[in-house]
């Protein structure tokens, strides 16, 4: 390949890494996270029973250090209370709200406060409240003794900041995302928590019997729905734009070098088999049987030239041809261990995912339960977003080996098609009866599916792992939003299904190559040698007997030559001439003739190499 050509595929290939990184993060997505306020309560706080806070069994100088708590307090009473109380807080099982609030691996976008409905430990229930009075054994302050006659239906709240921020950022107290921290962060008046069971044991130094032990029994989780925000990522959209305007530059520099150029573009099989037919090459002359296995076998190149210099007589063999003798040992190894290697990487990212979280615990695509990564180190916008589309590229990189496979196997269906039938060749630009090219190799019944499949498989990893941006919210009203958060989350439900489609669609092209070749041909594997050697046409205008000058004239078939030939329908086979002597053998002759010659398939054992006695 001439240097030059050599710089453009280079600069062609380096400016789709950059696309490949950026281009599917111009457009992002603002999610709203907010912290939350968990509040212990009896039954008839729910339909309106007077609460405050601190609560009954708390220690109250904790809590007077919350601005806005008590407000916010009337609100979600007023909230749960209220004829719209059916619709905007759901009833969840002890089990499914510790699972939202209690583990806090998750994000809370789609639902904030709780409430947990206390009973005791004996399993009645506290529907008259809590007369402070008699909770309480003592108080740590002597200002709140006023409070003594307040029977309070509020036994505690506490507060849990968002997951997708640093513990304690911005806030007075250092406050926890997790439950049961937060229960217990001195001075709590609470010595044990036990989720699973709704168990709260209470410090007996502080509170009366019966009230050491309660339970409880469900909650209620608020719904809510804070918009979204989309906007645009300024600096990856100009560096996409410039990486776009470079691709363009690179495409208009291609036309001027080529594209005032005369000769034909060897785009297609037909192409390179008419150029090879017109100007035949005299270095393969004489192997008209020659294949790529026999090119494999022959390590030096001045050997494989040398074969030019002699007519080479070679016996021909039936054997079972694959389309995947056509791709290299080489190029079979290089793709399959790039492509073995992302799989081995993606199995033991699934592998970790799973361990961490139940399968049928996460959602597939972007939301906000997914397994968050990486959001506590301080990763920044830009790079989190290049860290996300990182298996884009390795993806792209592999579907161009994957498309390359495909692409030399299903050229050789077509190059073996011609020891069918006679067929008109496919070419760039159709003279006579060729066809007018409508690709390049792959048909649509192929390169359609192709690329289904890389949109399916981009789609796949573009959830598997992704950049989240959340604006988060106070847990007070009126809930104010005070910073972005950004990072990276994944999902594992994508992950194992991106695992489980990349396996199948990587094993396809292994199936393909089993598939046997049309006819009985050489096989080329796009080796131009190869196909110069099955190109040395025998034209009945070069037959120098009575028996070619009176096949001509049955025929009807021109004195022109092989520029008339190429125009029409071809045929590879044993091109029926005169035989010829050679080393002592008798042998024939393999190339491509029209369909006017009689030509048949090769015989096994037969001998074949090119004629003397005709101009090739």
């Amino acid at each position: 390949m001439p240097w030059r050509n050599r710089v453009l595929w280079i600069l062609f290939a380096i400016s789709s890494i950059p696309l490949a990184l950026m281009f599917n993060s111009v457009i992002i997505q603002t999610q709203a996270s907010t912290d939350c306020l968990i509040v212990f309560a009896g039954e008839s706080f729910l339909h309106g029973a007077y609460g405050s806070l601190p609560g009954a069994g708390d220690d109250m100088p904790m809590m007077s250090k919350f601005v806005d708590s008590e407000a916010t307090l009337r609100e979600i009473s007023k909230s749960v209370s209220g004829p719209t109380s059916p619709q905007r807080w759901e009833r969840l099982g002890l089990d499914e709200c510790v699972d939202r609030y209690g583990q806090r691996n998750s994000v809370l976008a789609n639902y904030r406060h709780a409430i947990m409905v206390l009973g005791y430990a004996n399993g009645s229930s506290a529907q008259a409240g809590w007369p402070v009075a008699q909770v309480r054994r003592r108080f740590n302050d002597e200002k709140i003794e006023n409070y003594r006659s307040v029977v309070n239906h509020v036994w505690m709240a506490r507060p849990l900041v968002r997951t997708d921020s640093p513990v304690g950022k911005d806030n007075t107290l250092a406050l926890s995302t997790d439950l049961t921290a937060a229960i217990l962060m001195p001075p709590s008046s609470v010595k044990g928590v036990d989720l699973e069971m709704g168990l709260l044991t209470m410090d007996p130094t502080m509170i009366n019997e019966p009230y050491r032990s309660m339970r409880a029994e469900y909650c209620l989780s608020e719904r809510i729905e804070i918009p979204c925000r989309v906007e645009v990522e300024n600096t990856l959209l100009l560096a996409v734009c410039v990486m776009c305007g470079f691709k363009t530059l690179l495409c208009v520099v291609v036309l001027i070098i080529y594209g005032g150029k005369a000769e034909s573009p060897l785009a297609t099989t037909g192409d390179t088999i008419e150029s090879f037919i017109v100007q035949p090459d005299p270095h393969t002359n004489g192997v008209c049987s020659l294949s790529r296995v026999d090119l494999a076998s022959t390590s030096k190149v001045q050997d494989r030239v040398s074969w030019g210099s002699m007519a080479m007589a070679k016996q021909w063999k039936t054997l079972r041809r694959g389309a995947g003798q056509a791709v290299p040992i080489s190029v079979w190894v290089f793709s399959y261990i790039l492509i073995g290697c992302s799989l081995i990487v993606l199995t033991v990212l699934s592998s970790l995912a799973t361990q961490n979280t139940e399968l049928n615990a996460s959602q597939f695509g972007h939301d906000p339960e997914d397994q968050q990564l990486l959001r506590d180190k301080g990763l920044t916008l830009i790079p989190a977003m290049l860290l996300a589309n990182t298996p884009q590229l390795v993806l792209s990189m592999c579907y161009m080996v994957y498309n390359g496979l495909f692409t030399r196997m299903l050229a050789e269906f077509e190059w073996a098609s011609f020891s069918v039938r006679a067929k008109p060749l496919r070419t760039s630009n159709g003279r006579g009866q060729q066809r007018s090219s409508y690709r390049l190799q792959l048909p649509y019944r192929f390169s359609i599916p192709l690329i289904v499949v890389s949109w399916l498989l981009h789609w796949l990893y573009s959830n598997a792992i992704y950049v989240s941006i959340y604006e988060g919210h106070r847990w007070y009203a009126p809930y104010p939003h005070f910073d972005l958060s950004e990072g990276l989350q994944f999902s594992v439900v994508a992950t194992v299904v991106s695992l489980a489609v990349s396996i199948f669609i990587a094993v396809l092209p292994i199936g393909l190559a089993w598939v046997k070749l049309p006819g009985d041909m050489v096989v080329a594997g796009g080796n131009s040698m190869v196909i110069s050697a099955a190109c040395h046409v025998v034209t009945p205008s070069m037959v120098t007997d009575d028996e070619g000058s009176e096949r001509e004239e049955k025929t009807g078939i021109d004195r022109e030559g092989p520029e008339a030939l190429v125009m029409g329908r071809l045929k590879w086979g044993e091109i029926p001439t005169p035989m010829q002597m050679l080393s002592g053998k008798p042998t024939n002759h393999l190339a491509f003739g029209s369909e006017h010659q009689d030509i048949t398939k090769p015989v096994e054992g037969r001998w074949y190499a090119s004629s003397a006695g005709f101009r090739s």
